[in-house]
């Protein structure tokens, strides 16, 4: 169904690291000496970890750890600085968060899975899921693990406290970079138009990474008006005849469907009944995914602030985004103290560039962030965000069934950033 939007204030509360005091929703700020460089109130979730690195190593190797043993569930984990960790498995142990100052590898040819309830990145640290010199071949799962969010006090095993809601998802002051398998194009244009029953799809390029078993969505082509001219009648929304399937089979730029067509996908034509465009498909399969542990619980969220350094392509991201496009209703504080707790924070979104300024550049070339080939898919509210962040590259993206904005800048003052080539499908 189609959903109308509200048109809503953002409000941000601008502060220092918070954490509870013996009073309930009582926001003590740190004047200590403090991990993270941030301005937004983002808690130190990794501050007090259970198991931490103790050489550079196998992430599955007991040897890498404080403790003798390799991390497991409700585990605190943190990579201290100057240590590469690299992780090469499957774990399905839901670990309460991961706080990386030196640098996480995941094997670029493995099938890994990992399930974390927050990921903090500091500023010294690196997440590497694939490079674009050296992309991911096998399979990565970052699993958002499905951890109650603590706005009345410190959670049990992290002792943090959250009221502004940042946890359960990834935070980043460091560096990200994930680099799956190459989908080009990401999405591609029809040179037929698809009717009921048919059961392949021809396309006007041969599309290169795209694989059987691949998800691919084929959008409504009809033409019809939500309220008539005049009408006094209110909106009727309109059931969409969108359409997905896998992919069965790929003969050059032939592809054959998982099941037949179901409705007719008319191209557009002008006065005279003339073709001028036909229907396009996206694919939705890539092979890293970030994905929330349970979309009907705690949702996971991505946000990248500060001078981090995020170049991230050819990612799925999937059941993310906390925050609805239902009214706003944030946590607020007076003199430090949290007088009410948000039950729709604001800014948990699935891709979003939050007061971004990037790595320092000396030359003052490039871009200062990259989200190029990816893929939001059941996003809330708003698929990928770009906040007060400039000089970024937002490219060939397929942001599909989010609630509201797919794509969008937050506060009007974004500058020089290019959006190109990104394929839209509402749901």
């Amino acid at each position: 169904m189609r959903k109308l939007l509200t048109l809503v204030i953002y409000i941000f509360i601008t502060s220092s690291v918070v954490y509870a005091a013996e009073s309930l929703h009582t926001a003590v700020i740190l004047d200590g000496e403090q991990e993270l460089p941030n301005r937004h109130s983002v808690p130190n979730f990794a501050a007090n970890p259970t198991i931490v690195s103790k050489q550079s190593g196998n992430w599955f190797d007991a040897i890498t750890w404080s403790e003798g043993r390799i991390p497991g569930i409700d585990d605190v984990v943190k990579i201290a600085q100057g240590h590469a960790v690299n992780y090469k498995g499957i774990s399905n142990d839901a670990l309460a968060a991961l706080g990386i100052k030196g640098t996480l590898t995941f094997d670029t040819a493995a099938k890994s899975r990992i399930k974390v309830g927050t990921i903090l990145v500091y500023r010294e640290g690196k997440l590497d899921v694939g490079t674009q010199s050296n992309p991911i071949t096998g399979n990565v799962e970052i699993i958002i693990a499905n951890r109650p969010l603590v706005t009345l006090g410190p959670d049990p095993i992290t002792t943090i406290y959250d009221p502004l809601q940042y946890g359960t998802g990834l935070v980043t002051f460091g560096e990200v970079t994930m680099h799956g398998r190459a989908i080009t194009p990401t999405w591609v244009k029809l040179t037929r138009e698809p009717f009921v029953g048919q059961h392949t799809l021809t396309l006007d390029t041969t599309p290169h990474g795209w694989a059987v078993g691949d998800k691919i969505v084929l959008p409504d082509t009809r033409h019809l008006p939500i309220a008539h001219k005049w009408s006094k009648a209110p909106i009727t929304p309109i059931e969409l005849q969108l359409e997905e399937f896998t992919i069965a089979r790929i003969n050059d730029n032939v592809i054959t469907l998982s099941q037949p067509l179901q409705y007719d996908h008319f191209g557009g034509r002008d006065s005279s009944g003339t073709i001028i465009g036909m229907p396009h498909i996206g694919n939705l399969t890539r092979n890293i995914v970030v994905r929330s542990e349970n979309p009907s619980g705690v949702r996971g969220h991505d946000l990248f602030t500060d001078r981090s350094k995020v170049d991230i392509r050819y990612v799925s991201f999937v059941g993310m985004g906390r925050t609805t496009a239902e009214a706003l209703d944030n946590t607020t504080a007076v003199d430090n103290e949290v007088t009410h707790i948000g039950t729709n924070q604001t800014g948990r979104y699935p891709l979003h560039m939050h007061h971004h300024m990037g790595p320092e550049n000396a030359s003052n070339t490039g871009y200062q962030f990259a989200m190029v080939g990816n893929v939001v898919d059941d996003g809330a509210k708003w698929g990928i965000v770009v906040h007060n962040s400039h000089f970024g590259l937002i490219d060939n993206n397929v942001v599909y069934n989010v609630e509201g904005a797919s794509i969008i800048t937050e506060e009007g003052n974004e500058r020089e950033n290019v959006f190109s080539n990104n394929f839209v499908v509402s749901f």
